[in-house]
């Protein structure tokens, strides 16, 4: 029978840095739900506002790890955002990564966030900490505008506070 290994020999073997994609490979395979909240209009004249989200991000599909994403935004002042896009994880040591973003919707818009056109595209870098039971929290900024396909193509940014959790299993 195998001896069990101690607390501290297990924290040293599952606590060491990635040494190729092979050490993070496993960590890339997992479905993930991620709820946030945050400000939006940041960067505007106009006051900040509260939003909140939810994303789902499915597993990469392909060689280059791109995840598909779908999601919904809700913003005190009834503004809403109805996505699809893809992520892209960076792992930059052990447990930190960045998550790059592209989103494509429907925005509807209200009150003063008037951005110009039901089509908005949105771009945003998420930084997080992976916690090691696969659970993520982190602070993303985005910009979310038409891309100039609009007469008038105001913009805005956001920051949110996400939580994401894993929802494959192994």
């Amino acid at each position: 029978m195998a001896q069990r290994p101690t607390r501290l020999q297990y924290l040293k073997q599952h606590h060491r840095e990635p040494k190729s994609i092979a050490d993070i490979e496993p960590l890339l395979h997992d479905s993930y739900l991620s709820v946030n909240a945050g400000f939006v209009g940041i960067f505007n004249r106009f006051s900040e506002t509260l939003r909140y989200g939810m994303e789902y991000r499915w597993k990469p599909l392909t060689r280059f790890q791109l995840r598909p994403a779908a999601g919904v935004i809700s913003a005190e002042n009834d503004a809403s955002y109805v996505f699809l896009g893809v992520r892209r994880d960076f792992f930059v040591s052990g447990h930190w990564l960045f998550t790059g973003s592209f989103d494509a919707g429907y925005f509807e818009e209200r009150d003063e966030l008037n951005l110009g056109l039901e089509l908005e595209f949105r771009s945003g870098l998420e930084v997080a900490y992976q916690f090691d039971n696969r659970y993520r929290i982190g602070v993303a900024l985005y910009h979310l505008s038409n891309g100039g396909f609009g007469e008038r193509n105001p913009g805005t940014e956001s920051v949110v506070l996400s939580l994401t959790a894993p929802i494959t299993s192994r």
